[in-house]
This record gives structure tokens, C-alpha cells and sequence, in this order.
């Protein structure tokens, strides 16, 4: 793992790697598609390496099925 898969994301950076709106990348936080930290009471950071992981699941969903 190198430091880039650690690195932290903001929502809006989030949902532009995902390329979808901020509020669909808040939603599948709240809904639990995509892990997230919540960093004191407000503040929520994604890490890049769940980001490129979803990413890579909804690129392939067939082939992980039939794994």
C-alpha cells in the first residue's frame, strides 16, 4: 500500500474521482455503499483506496459475482 491509498479525501474530492454529484456520493455514505470516517462531529473523509475499490466493484460487477 503506498501513501496515496492512504491519503483522505473530502466528499467533493470524492465525487469527483467517482464522477457523480457531491449529494449521490453523500447518499451511498449514509446508505453504506461507500465507507467513510467521521473525523469529530462534522467533518467525513473518504479514504482514496475505498474510492478506487467501489470504483473497480462497479466496473466489474459481473466478475466478481461469478468468482
Amino acid at each position: 500500500m503506498n501513501d496515496r491509498d492512504v491519503e483522505l479525501l473530502t466528499i467533493p474530492e470524492a465525487a469527483r474521482l467517482l464522477r457523480q454529484s457531491i449529494s449521490t456520493t453523500r447518499r451511498w455514505i449514509y446508505q453504506g455503499i461507500l465507507p467513510a470516517r467521521r473525523i469529530g462531529p462534522r467533518r467525513v473523509f473518504i479514504l482514496r483506496k475505498d474510492v478506487l475499490e467501489f470504483i473497480e466493484k462497479s466496473l466489474y460487477p459481473a466478475e466478481k459475482a461469478c468468482e
